[in-house]
Order: structure tokens, then sequence, then C-alpha cells
């Protein structure tokens, strides 16, 4: 079959449909801007599924990738099935013959009612805020994690407002740094933090 290109616009629709598909109730802002080189689309949400589960369904919808060790951008085509909104690889030049470590391919068709294409977003982002709730969980189940450890974690140094702009929690750690110092354990309980937050969200929205 002939490729086919699909705008920037259809390919954010089809990126709104794969992610009401895969993550119902839950409300997805998805935004698509041009600029010199090339597209985007930007996927933000609040609370909700793991991050890395959202970038794992609609990564599939971006034509372009990157080498960042020859520093690389590279082409991708998909082969899509209308009928069914599937999206598998179909070719893509890799970065392999000029040093990098992508491999190119070229896969056949899947079979009847796939069409080769190319999408309209060269790069597709996704963003995942926290709200205030669940970063309070967080820290409760931080604090109860090391409890009984040598890091010496109190909650209390970590401090928990309101964006005015996105209405999403924000974290302000510079007292925890402070207190236990700008090294390794303290990244790691900084760490520890953001990761309990990412899974009580994903937790209280599989649980619902």
């Amino acid at each position: 079959m002939e490729k086919t290109y699909l705008t920037l616009k259809e390919t954010a629709k089809l990126v709104r449909i794969a992610l009401k598909k895969n993550f119902p109730g839950v409300k997805f802002s998805v935004r698509s801007e041009s600029f010199a080189g090339g597209s985007a689309i930007r996927v933000n949400y609040t609370d909700g599924p793991l991050q890395k589960a959202v970038e794992k369904v609609v990564n599939c919808y971006a034509y372009g990738g990157f080498d960042g060790m020859i520093d690389l951008s590279f082409t991708i085509n998909h082969w899509w099935n209308e009928k069914t909104g599937e999206v598998v690889n179909a070719s893509s030049g890799g970065t392999n013959n000029s040093g990098g470590l992508y491999e190119s391919y070229d896969y056949g068709c899947p079979g009847e009612g796939w069409v080769k294409v190319s999408f309209g977003a060269k790069y597709i982002t996704v963003s995942q805020g926290i709200s205030a709730d669940t970063y309070k969980e967080a820290l409760e189940i931080t604090a109860e994690k090391f409890k009984n450890s040598n890091l010496n974690f109190n909650p209390d140094l970590v401090e928990i407002s309101i964006s005015e702009y996105s209405g999403n929690g924000c974290l302000n750690t510079n007292k925890l740094f402070e207190e236990l110092g700008w090294n390794s354990d303290t990244e790691y309980i900084n760490n520890e933090i953001y990761a309990a937050a990412g899974y009580s969200a994903a937790g209280k929205y599989y649980n619902n």
C-alpha cells in the first residue's frame, strides 16, 4: 500500500482516542504545536496511571526518534489499522549507519486492513502532575518506609503547596536538603517521595 501522511491534527485525534480507550475516566490535555524543524504533541494529566504507562500508549504515534549518543534524529514510519486503531513499527533508517545505537528496519505489512503511515507529530511528550492530597499520602508512605532506618527522614521538612497555574501540588524539599545535606541519601529520599506519589496516584486510579 502507498504511504499515507496524517496531519498533526489527525495524529492528535488518534492520541486522544487511544488515551480514552486505555485510561477511561482520566482527564488528559492533548495539545499539538509546530516549531522550526518539526512538531510535537504534549500530553498532560493529574494523578491517574503511571507516566510510563501513558508513554507506552502514545509514543507509537510519533514519527521521530533521537539518538543522544551521536546527537542525531531519525524518522519512523508505522503500520496503522484504521479499523482497530492498532499501530506497529513499519520502517526506519535508524542511526547505526552513522555510528549510532538504533538499527534500521523495514517490516512488511501485517495483513489486510493495514496501511503504512507517517504520523504528523515528530515527538510526543507526557507530563504527569500530582495533586496536593496525593503528595501528602506519598509523604506518609515515605515516612513509614524510613521510620526504622538510619536516614532520619522527617516529613515536616517537606512543604506542599498548590500551583496557581495548574492546580497541581508542588513539593519544596529545600529544608530537607538543608537539614540532611546535599548527598546521595537525601537524593534517595527525595526520589522515593516522587516515586511514592506516582504509585499512590496509580493505586487510587486502578482501585476506583
